[in-house]
């Protein structure tokens, strides 16, 4: 029984999984509303997003087309067990995402990036120092730390 429709709202579908069992029958689909991708600290225990997921009638397996992409969702709001719960009911493809690798501004380009993992603020781990000329002076971030960044025990 549904209890009311919402209107259309953007999301990325991550993954779908179709199920056609004897005991089991519809998908399963794990998504996200921002559709930004921007990086979040929601406390100090969350750090990014947590998809959500949803069941979902094997039609709506037929609507997705690939993931991850954008797609136009519609949900409605049911009672199941005396709880409220959101359901998936309809997408609508909008176009394909990709993550792609963001470089600091001060490196000269894709290839000039060092292929070590960098810490949040942007600066490269390991002896990799900034390049000095792919920023204007004033601008460029401090020189990375020399050596693996642990520190020796003094006696």
């Amino acid at each position: 029984m549904s209890m009311f429709s919402m209107p259309p709202s953007e999301i990325i579908i991550l993954s779908a999984n179709n199920y056609d069992k004897e005991d089991v029958s519809g998908c399963s689909v794990f998504y996200t509303f921002d559709t930004t991708m921007q990086e979040t600290r929601d406390d100090i225990n969350t750090i990014g997003n947590i998809p959500a997921k949803v069941w979902g009638p094997k039609e709506l397996f037929q609507q997705i087309i690939c993931a991850p992409a954008k797609y136009a969702a519609e949900f409605t709001m049911r009672i199941k067990k005396n709880v409220p719960t959101l359901y998936l009911s309809s997408v609508r493809y909008l176009n394909s995402v990709r993550l792609v690798d963001e470089v600091p501004a001060f490196y000269g380009t894709v290839d000039d990036a060092p292929g070590e993992v960098q810490d949040p603020g942007g600066i490269p781990a390991g002896d990799t120092a900034p390049i000095a000329d792919a920023a204007p002076a004033g601008d460029a971030p401090p020189a990375a730390p020399s050596g693996t960044g642990r520190r020796k025990q003094q006696a």
